[in-house]
């Protein structure tokens, strides 16, 4: 029993060390290790007596801006400190997807005495049951094989547990800030919902309360939740507006105290005027423009054109603009072959669904076109790593029907207009006419779709091409 005992104490040993190795070879650092070196990089260079350090996920890093390098909350804020002849230079040290881990990874590569604005939290009710990590020598060591255990036994449901684990992470977060002297202060998400950070904050004296400020602004909808106008089309993220607000509540939240070296004769009316939209329009030209430029290169551009014509009509209501997001996502989706715009649209309905923005009218999905959809996510599954098919399943289980079985499209290379491809057709069961986006094509790029872009591989798929 005693050597049984003994093997079994090494396998698992050497199970831990093949998995931290393996952790350490696919992802050092979560889902961003080249981020990370980038940010030590900035770091380094930055001087932290004249440097705000933003620090937190996709809502910080600008996620739903129709461009993060310019109208991130972080960017915007730098625009206004410029605007008040502030010397202060701001660096954007948020990620998507991050959660208390990878914060506290970032905070503590900054030097003592750092100026931080922070947002943490959100992401951690799917990264739960923290206590798999030790804490040595400054830095977290994961059990990878208790943290294995510990998926497997409580799942991925947020529940008391996970919250009074990631409070864990709170109270080392500010025993780090208290021990490198940082002038860190919190942003609650500006959407109003509850998340650990704003549970464990709210009432500290350097808890920023962003939701409050824009409700009691007006901003707010007949449920006290942002306005959706203030929405980009995930629902979860703000656009450039949203930023932009956030921006000058929290430029203001810091004037009115005098903080950061700011007085409150500097604060900015908190509005939305005309030089607000022409900006949002002028952006959405911008992204045209890059997209007739690039014509068959440009389909990285086409989620950037699409964000800036949806804040443009979700802001105004135009349905010319509405026009052009559909014909935008039409292209993306039917010459591009890109699910990104379906993702994106059925997360917006199952968000819709799910919270109190039920009530919003957005877009008009019935039954037959949902399943439209699901069939081309399964059909186009080759252009993402990720099992789109398997979520939506578990999403919209009374709605999807999924028991058709497909030809192999692995092949078919974009751009390439689906409804050239008769294969394509006859199994999904839809005409030519609704998969149609050549005009589309015309309209956004002012000139016909060259059949010549088609290449030979797609000819051998599609068989013979029908015309227009």
């Amino acid at each position: 029993m005693r050597y049984v005992l003994i093997g079994l104490f090494i396998l698992l040993i050497v199970l831990e060390i093949a998995l931290q190795y393996l952790a350490r070879a696919v992802n050092p650092y979560g889902s961003y290790p080249e981020f990370f070196e980038v940010a030590k990089s900035q770091i380094e260079q930055s001087n932290p007596d004249s440097t705000i350090f933003f620090v937190g996920d996709s809502t910080i890093f600008g996620g739903g801006a129709s461009n993060e390098k310019i109208y991130s909350l972080p960017a915007q804020f730098q625009n206004l400190l410029k605007r008040s002849d502030n010397s202060l230079r701001v660096v954007n040290l948020g990620y998507p997807g991050t959660t208390g881990k990878e914060h506290l990874e970032v905070l503590r590569l900054l030097p003592k005495n750092s100026k931080v604005i922070m947002r943490t939290g959100i992401n951690d009710s799917w990264k739960r049951h923290e206590n798999y990590k030790l804490h040595i020598f400054g830095r977290y060591v994961e059990i990878r094989l208790l943290k294995l255990g510990m998926i497997f036994w409580y799942g991925w449901v947020r529940d008391e547990t996970s919250e009074s684990a990631t409070t864990a992470y709170f109270e080392e977060l500010q025993g780090l800030a208290k021990h490198k002297s940082f002038d860190l202060y919190f942003i609650d998400y500006f959407l109003g919902e509850k998340t650990f950070m704003n549970s464990f904050f709210k009432g500290h004296s350097n808890f920023i309360p962003l939701a409050q400020i824009l409700n009691k602004a007006g901003f707010a909808n007949q449920q006290n939740r942002i306005s959706k106008r203030f929405l980009s089309y995930d629902l979860v993220h703000a656009n450039d507006l949203g930023y932009r607000l956030q921006a000058q509540a929290v430029f203001n939240w810091f004037a009115a105290r005098t903080k950061l070296n700011l007085i409150p004769a500097q604060q900015f009316s908190l509005t939305v005027d005309e030089e607000a939209f022409k900006e949002l329009k002028d952006t959405l030209q911008l992204w045209l423009n890059i997209l007739r430029e690039k014509k068959v290169d440009s389909a990285d551009h086409f989620p950037f054109a699409m964000k800036a014509a949806w804040q443009y009509y979700i802001a105004t209501g135009d349905q010319t603009i509405k026009s052009i997001y559909d014909k935008l996502g039409n292209i993306y989706i039917n010459i591009f072959h890109s699910i990104y715009p379906i993702t994106y649209a059925l997360n917006r309905q199952e968000r819709v669904n799910s919270s109190e923005l039920r009530d919003v009218k957005i877009d008009d999905h019935n039954t037959e076109k949902l399943n439209r959809w699901f069939q081309l996510v399964r059909i186009f599954k080759y252009r993402s790593n990720h099992d789109y098919v398997s979520e939506y399943q578990a999403k919209f289980p009374k709605i999807m029907k999924m028991n058709k079985t497909y030809s192999d499209y692995a092949k078919l290379d974009p751009p390439h207009p689906i409804e050239l491809c008769p294969l394509l057709i006859k199994e999904t069961g839809y005409s030519k006419e609704e998969f149609s986006a050549l005009e589309d094509w015309e309209y956004i790029f002012q000139n016909e779709f060259d059949i010549n872009y088609i290449n030979e591989e797609n000819w051998k798929i599609c068989g013979s091409i029908s015309s227009r």
